[in-house]
């Protein structure tokens, strides 16, 4: 009897170093550097391991935002992926927030397989992969990897206007006749989640196709070993009947492990489905070079940018969502000004704290961190 141990992330968004810069110095049991080490521990009982990222690692962190504004490169968060030595990943779909050309630059420099078969370009996958096969010893692993189709409802139109989306699911159904030809064991790497409870089926959300995972399993889940899933950051690690389901947080948080069991006979099952807790040990360092990168980014964050008339800090999230407040009140009127809108409606994230006196580059960030952008809409009252 042999054993192949597969670790996943997913949705880790930029977040490299143990800390989500809420303030400087910070340390929490967080970020691709910890989580990788909690993988490397654990991936040592084991002769046969694969590493897998499951999407949505380009944008979302202030050092994804550092890299943009400074280099305009994202080589140093793939330096980080590269030396980690990743088997597989996906596409998520905030890997098109910065633009086409950023994101294959980025797969360029990547020394792993980015898996994709259902998004394309012209008559090519987007990557060049949807499907990739690895031999490990006398087993066939078939991978391949599927993206949310909703992605032209979030978008900005010109940084998609040469790609076409399609069916996660009606993609899997065309591709897993001849996979279940070449391959003995089966894992499908879906940045999506799911629509309707694991449990009894019932939907948990509109069903408008962004997620599909429910609808794959239920079809499919007869050939398919693993099934690894993102995009809701929840965290599952459990059986769909025989597949194994994964889905391990975001930010680094957790790590997804299947382990597969083969018999003499070569039939494969589930051995475990877990998720490891990334948590902080004594043999965890990071290197002078990435604290000396991490130093760069905090001085950047702790930039001055202005300084305010008055305090804008938002002490009761509610009530500045349901009442005025000065710093809804100053996005507004920020709004109304660049805009020549009559109203202005604006959205405070979770993480939203306002913002003091002396504003920074980090207060900024933690009030807005994803590149959302305005939009001015016409609204006839018909």
């Amino acid at each position: 009897m042999s054993n192949i141990a597969f670790y996943v992330v997913s949705d880790v968004h930029g977040y490299i170093f143990p800390t989500d810069f809420t303030s400087r110095n910070q340390y929490q049991p967080m970020g691709l550097l910890l989580a990788n080490h909690v993988i490397e521990q654990d991936r040592r009982q084991y002769d046969q391991s694969f590493k897998i990222d499951n999407g949505d690692f380009l944008q979302g962190s202030p050092f994804c935002n550092y890299l943009i504004a400074h280099s305009g490169s994202s080589q140093p968060l793939v330096d980080f992926y590269n030396q980690m030595e990743f088997d597989f990943g996906t596409l998520g779909n905030h890997e098109f927030n910065y633009g086409l050309p950023y994101l294959k630059d980025t797969l360029r420099r990547l020394n792993y397989p980015v898996l994709c078969a259902n998004i394309y370009e012209n008559d090519s996958t987007l990557t060049d992969n949807g499907v990739q096969y690895f031999q490990v010893g006398d087993q066939t692993v078939g991978v391949i990897g599927l993206t949310t189709q909703f992605i032209p409802h979030w978008e900005q139109p010109e940084h998609i206007q040469s790609l076409t989306f399609h069916s996660a699911f009606e993609t899997l159904q065309q591709h897993l006749p001849e996979m279940k030809r070449h391959a003995d064991i089966i894992v499908v790497c879906y940045h999506g989640g799911f629509e309707k409870d694991l449990e009894n089926g019932t939907p948990t959300e509109v069903l408008t196709g962004e997620n599909e995972g429910y609808a794959m399993l239920e079809a499919f889940s007869k050939d398919i070993d693993i099934f690894i899933t993102g995009h809701q950051h929840r965290q599952i690690a459990e059986r769909f009947k025989q597949t194994a389901v994964i889905q391990p947080g975001t930010r680094g948080t957790t790590v997804g492990k299947v382990v597969l069991s083969t018999d003499e006979y070569e039939n494969v099952s589930v051995e475990s489905c877990e998720l490891l807790p990334v948590i902080d040990d004594s043999t965890f360092t990071i290197d002078e070079d990435d604290q000396h990168l991490r130093k760069q980014l905090e001085d950047w964050l702790d930039y001055e940018i202005t300084t305010l008339p008055y305090d804008m800090t938002i002490n009761h999230a509610f009530e500045a969502r349901v009442a005025p407040h000065p710093f809804t009140n100053f996005m507004n009127y920020a709004l109304l000004e660049k805009s020549d809108a009559d109203v202005a409606c604006t959205a405070l994230f979770d993480s939203a704290s306002g913002f003091k006196q002396v504003v920074t580059m980090r207060d900024v960030i933690n009030n807005y961190p994803f590149p959302n952008t305005f939009k001015v809409l016409a609204v006839s009252g018909a």
